[in-house]
């Protein structure tokens, strides 16, 4: 892994997760609700995940590291969950993401260091 892509995925690894972490736990809630307050809290889950996707596409390109598709493959399943009115069944797709990014974080920590950039 080049200088570039660790520091853009070390970076921003830690952003992510706790954004799918927050994002899993608006879908758990969301799955708790009946009427008006479930459609709110869907909306909620869902851009929180549209916003947390962004970043990610962006780190994407910004690192030029293909690692990240497969979070990005696994939001996108999870915003199809969401949008299918099934939020408590998108934290199992988000919970691998979170897998992905602590992955991809781990090895772009490592890289760096072994530059003695960390």
């Amino acid at each position: 892994m080049i200088s570039r892509q660790a520091i853009a995925s070390f970076a921003l690894s830690d952003k992510i997760k706790s954004g799918l972490i927050w994002a899993s736990a608006a879908c758990d809630q969301a799955a708790g609700f009946d009427g008006l307050a479930r459609q709110g809290a869907v909306a909620v889950a869902e851009n929180l995940l549209s916003m947390v996707l962004n970043e990610t596409v962006l780190v994407r390109q910004a690192s030029g590291n293909a690692d990240w598709d497969e979070a990005v493959r696994l939001m996108d399943k999870a915003r199809v969950m969401i949008r299918s009115g099934v939020p408590a069944e998108a934290s199992f797709h988000l919970t691998r993401a979170l897998g992905v990014v602590t992955g991809i974080g781990r090895q772009a920590g490592e890289a760096l260091r072994q530059q003695g950039l960390l």
